[in-house]
């Protein structure tokens, strides 16, 4: 990612995404380009530019993946307004018809055994984690400052 120099976007990344005590939240740079556009800022895209993350053979595995997109998903939500209108736990009901329609993807996904299973079943984990980062800002109240 690169800004132009006089692109102004406010004071760098939110702190509402990057570790929070013992959990690594991301998105911080979805945050910060939405504040560029909103600035007048333009975004470009090119798919020829390409970023290779090397991971551990040991790190490559469910156990570690799951935890990961769960975070991805409440990472969103920290990294929006909280939500306005009309909310159920803290929660508005489309998140909650989203993350239903998704499971019910996996499911059907899963009882025909389709390639495209563990895709649906990630996707379903993250809207749960989005769900479940706005249950814990509504039950515990906004994270402190570190």
């Amino acid at each position: 990612m690169a800004f132009r120099r006089g692109c102004s976007t406010g004071p760098g990344c939110s702190t509402r995404g990057g570790r929070d005590g013992a959990e690594l939240y991301r998105g911080e740079e979805v945050e910060l380009v939405r504040r560029a556009l909103a600035a007048g800022c333009r975004a470009v895209y090119d798919p020829r530019v390409v970023v290779w993350h090397r991971i551990a053979a040991g790190r490559i595995r469910l156990a570690v993946y799951l935890p990961a997109v769960l975070r991805l998903g409440r990472g969103d939500v920290l990294a929006q307004a909280p939500p306005a209108g009309r909310l159920l736990l803290g929660v508005p009901p489309s998140l909650y018809r989203r993350a239903a329609h998704r499971l019910g993807g996996w499911l059907w996904a899963a009882a025909r055994q389709r390639p495209d299973t563990l895709d649906r079943w990630l996707g379903s984990c993250e809207a749960l984690g989005c769900v479940w980062g706005l249950w814990k800002h509504h039950f515990k109240g906004p994270a402190s400052p570190s």
